[in-house]
């Protein structure tokens, strides 16, 4: 049977405070009977020691005589406390018995005591016995107190009710904890579930495709706030993952219909004879097929750049690959009369030549393509402790600030519009970043419209 977190977790609590409290219920009460027991038989031992006293004053020395009027009060308190005494002097005469004075208030007493003592404790197999005690005055013997009475213990009316009173305490304490403990495991449990039934609720419609919603943090609990942070982290990103793929879907038909109308137009007029096909015209064909080839070659380095690869790390000179990068961006950068300047001492580092290779050309590209025509790139690099950091300055249009948290996202295009003209794909800078971080390094922006565009890169020195 399936059973809720809340009820779960509910039962789980009451039944260790059950647990609990029944095992401190019961030690407790049998620490408490000990400890009891044994002030009961001091207290049985020192009335016993009183008795005995108080008779023994009760004779007078120089008259050699007893005072029997006061054994007769001593005796009557004495047995309806529960104690049947009998005095003899020193030469065995006897001198006072409870027994002979209300032989039916001693049985009457002696069955009470009987009875509710083995009622109370019946294990203790308890009865009345007989214990003679020697009576002395000076040093000098005068005589024996019988005292009978119930053994081996013997609890007054006033002892079983202050024990039962202790009982009933520990009982109702042990009432009070459980239902305290089952009011704090159902806030407990809801509080826990109510999140969670959220989060559940939320990632199961995340499942079929909605990601509109977000869980309200209400939470004090660390782990649960968290998990309502991941999972409305999780909605925000996959609403801004399928907005921006459907912005990539429209925004490839469109470049892909675009050349594929041109190419389709052109051919057909050039089967009908209305327009000549020249060399001006044929580059024009050629110009959008290289353009639709490029859209390919973007889509398939996208598909490429989601599967895990794996670096092929080696030792090599940074400023060779930067010069390498340069010379293949030549004729972009002569072609808009832009002038690339570099500054940075010989600095080997290890890492994949190729993929950082991939890395400088997309951002000198990106640099190039938004730079205005005479105008100035800066590439420098610098050893900070066991890292190079590696800046790229362009003069360019910039990027507005609203746009920077989103240029290394995946198909993301700064004024797709504009991009469109510059052939852009959205998905150079994911690129750059993703193999970036690949060797354990990282990538900052900073621009100012009108101004100029800053990449700024960390990388290792040795990449593992």
């Amino acid at each position: 049977m399936k059973r809720t977190l809340r009820r779960q977790l509910t039962s789980t609590i009451v039944l260790t405070v059950l647990i609990a409290v029944s095992f401190v219920s019961l030690f407790s009460s049998f620490i408490i009977h000990d400890h009891f027991k044994g002030y009961i038989e001091a207290k049985q031992t020192q009335t016993i020691q009183q008795l005995v006293a108080q008779v023994a004053q009760q004779y007078e020395l120089e008259e050699d005589r007893w005072d029997v009027e006061n054994i007769h009060e001593i005796g009557m308190v004495a047995l309806y406390s529960g104690y049947i005494i009998k005095v003899n002097d020193g030469n065995g005469q006897l001198i006072w018995d409870a027994e002979l004075e209300d032989m039916s208030a001693c049985v009457t007493i002696a069955d009470e005591v009987t009875e509710r003592m083995l009622k109370q404790f019946p294990n203790q197999k308890g009865s009345f016995n007989d214990n003679p005690y020697p009576l002395r005055v000076q040093d000098e013997s005068i005589g024996v107190v019988n005292i009978r009475h119930y053994g081996p213990i013997f609890y007054s009316i006033e002892d079983e009710r202050f024990i039962n009173q202790v009982q009933q305490m520990l009982w109702l304490i042990a009432l009070f904890s459980i239902l305290l403990s089952s009011f704090v495991g159902l806030h407990l449990a809801k509080s826990l579930s109510r999140p969670l039934t959220k989060s559940i609720n939320q990632t199961s419609l995340i499942a079929q495709g909605n990601y509109g919603g977000l869980i309200e943090d209400d939470s004090n609990i660390d782990e649960v706030r968290s998990l309502i942070k991941a999972v409305n982290h999780l909605s925000t990103t996959m609403a801004e993952q399928d907005r921006l793929k459907k912005q990539l879907t429209s925004d490839v038909a469109h470049e892909l219909r675009t050349p594929l109308s041109t190419l389709e137009i052109s051919m057909e007029a050039a089967l009908d004879g209305i327009l000549p096909m020249d060399q001006k015209r044929m580059q024009g064909l050629l110009d959008e097929i290289q353009r639709l080839s490029k859209i390919v070659k973007d889509l398939d380095q996208l598909n490429r750049i989601e599967e895990t690869q794996r670096l092929n790390t080696v030792p090599f000179e940074l400023s060779s690959l930067i010069d390498e990068v340069i010379r293949a961006l030549e004729i972009q950068s002569q072609t808009k009369s832009i002038r690339i300047k570099t500054n940075g001492d010989s600095l080997s580092i290890t890492g994949d030549r190729d993929r950082l290779n991939q890395v400088f050309y997309n951002l000198i590209l990106n640099a190039l393509n938004y730079s205005n025509p005479n105008s100035n790139i800066e590439v420098q690099w610098m050893r900070i402790h066991e890292n190079v950091q590696i800046t790229i300055k362009d003069e360019g249009i910039g990027i507005p600030e609203k746009e920077l948290p989103h240029i290394f996202d995946r198909f993301y295009r700064v004024e797709s519009a504009r991009d469109r003209i510059r052939g852009g794909s959205g998905i150079g800078l994911a690129i750059v970043k993703r193999f970036i971080e690949a060797h354990k390094g990282s990538i900052t922006v900073t621009s100012s419209e009108n101004i100029g565009t800053t990449f700024t890169i960390t990388l290792p020195l040795k990449s593992s």
